[in-house]
């Protein structure tokens, strides 16, 4: 654990290190402090969307104690490849977004348990393809109330291989197949409202690009907000016209009072960059939100089993559908500190219970809670440069029975807490290539309760991923 720990806050120090050096080369926000404008933002009817392809690789190291006199320790990496599609959409009446993925993925790990005896060892290799769909609509009944609908959908397949060696000598292999499909549905009410702000943060970027070139050219308050409203307009150029940023530019010159009309082409050129600059995804302002989810899981699995000693392989087949009921209390707040840094708070409540008693399983699932609670950070260090920052702490509980016997039912308690400390440094080598670093680590705490008898383990892991993300459109994001 140790080793570990030092692997991730050593890591973490040379990246900040490295990307705080180079941000000072960034023109930066001469009034970073100056955020009046995105309060006084209201948005007419915009959009965007994404589309992009990311490619990662991964690693991490785990250590876990079980008792006095066992331990485990794993290394696993993992790497895959996953294109993306988003669509935002948002009034003042409306917000509508809509994410999909599919991801390819590939995993192999390393598990070596001991105690005081035996030591065993797990090498085992994952393929992994899931496709997943996510979409929701808020309507606005009133400037601070409205109404959630939403669904997310996913369906995947999973193959795992794991090998079984104790102190050096081979004892069984297994092979399991699993398919899952996912289909959750989601109404609810909210209140307050949280903006995004990335037209108008892109709008005093251009001033402060203005100001760079000449001291006496800027924007007044009214300007910079008629140049975010033609900033959220850039994607419908691109759609209509086969050379968009020249309609684009000769409308914002008009929106911003001509103030571009007599600039040299290399003073615009360098006006134009505003659009590639990396400013994350920026919000302001607060939600609750109140509501139920419904959760459909039908899950196949075929397990193949080759056991040291005997002839042939063992097979196990089953189908297993589960549904349940979810009750949600979510909560969000961001805070655009300055323009350079924005913080956010979230938090939410969920308690499910299943539709069905399944009473003939060995494990009859009663109930379960979660609750999770965290804080995120945003630093645009510098024009390429980004860093997101994200502690959180995650709790699960769940009630199960145990039929042990007929008539003598065990009642047993599961819970996990979670710790999480994560960092992204996304540096965009160009306007259309990101490259992303993370570094992640977590304290996992699992225990159960049955019959007054308590067993509980800790476990520390750090994981450290680099990534390539190459954006076939890009907008406003």
């Amino acid at each position: 654990m140790n080793k570990s720990l030092f692997h991730f806050v050593l890591t973490m120090l040379v990246i900040l290190t490295f990307s705080t050096a180079y941000g000072q080369e960034s023109v930066g926000f001469s009034d970073a402090e100056n955020i009046q404008p995105l309060l006084d933002y209201r948005l007419p009817d915009w959009g965007y969307s994404n589309f992009w392809l990311d490619l990662d690789h991964g690693s991490s190291l785990s250590d876990q104690k079980f008792g006095q006199n066992a331990k485990s320790t794993s290394f696993q990496q993992n790497i895959s490849l996953s294109p993306r599609y988003n669509l935002y959409r948002e009034s003042e009446s409306r917000v509508f977004t809509l994410s999909s993925a599919l991801n390819l993925g590939y995993e192999r790990s390393s598990m070596k348990n001991q105690s005081s005896n035996d030591v065993a060892k797990n090498p085992q290799n994952r393929l992994d393809t899931d496709l997943q769909t996510d979409f929701s609509l808020k309507k606005y009944l009133s400037a601070k109330v409205f109404l959630l609908g939403g669904g997310n959908f996913s369906i995947q397949y999973l193959r795992d291989y794991e090998e079984n060696r104790e102190n050096g000598t081979f004892v069984s292999d297994i092979t399991m197949y699993e398919r899952n499909i996912n289909l959750n549905p989601r109404i609810g009410i909210g209140f307050g409202r949280i903006r995004n702000v990335n037209p108008v943060i892109r709008s005093v970027r251009l001033d402060e690009r203005m100001r760079t070139l000449n001291q006496n050219t800027s924007l007044g308050q009214n300007q910079i907000l008629n140049a975010a409203e033609q900033f959220t307009k850039y994607q419908g150029y691109q759609a209509r016209y086969d050379r968009p940023e020249k309609h684009f530019w000769q409308d914002m010159n008009q929106a911003t009072g001509s103030v571009l009309s007599g600039m040299d082409p290399y003073d615009l050129m360098y006006l134009t960059d505003v659009l590639d600059e990396a400013i994350g995804s920026r919000l302001e302002g607060w939600e609750v939100t109140v509501g139920g989810i419904f959760n459909y899981n039908g899950q196949l699995d075929r397990t193949e089993e080759n056991t040291q000693g005997q002839a042939g392989t063992s097979l196990d087949r089953s189908f297993t559908v589960n549904k349940n009921l979810t009750g949600f209390v979510n909560a969000r707040w961001y805070k655009n500190l300055t323009l350079n840094h924005q913080i956010g708070v979230f938090g939410s409540v969920n308690q499910s219970h299943p539709l069905e008693d399944d009473s003939e399983s060995s494990v009859n699932y009663k109930r379960s809670a979660s609750a999770r609670a965290g804080v995120n950070w945003l630093w645009s260090v510098a024009d390429r440069w980004l860093i997101v920052t994200t502690l959180l702490n995650d709790y699960m509980r769940r009630k199960r029975t145990l039929n042990q016997q007929v008539g003598d039912p065990a009642d047993l308690i599961n819970w996990t807490n979670r710790i999480i400390l994560s960092s992204d440094v996304n540096y965009f080598i160009e306007n259309q290539l990101s490259l992303t670093v993370g570094l992640n680590g977590q304290l996992r705490h699992n225990g159960n309760n049955q019959d007054e008898s308590i067993l509980d383990s800790r476990n520390f892991a750090s994981s450290l991923t680099v990534g390539l993300r190459y954006y076939f459109s890009r907008n406003l994001y």
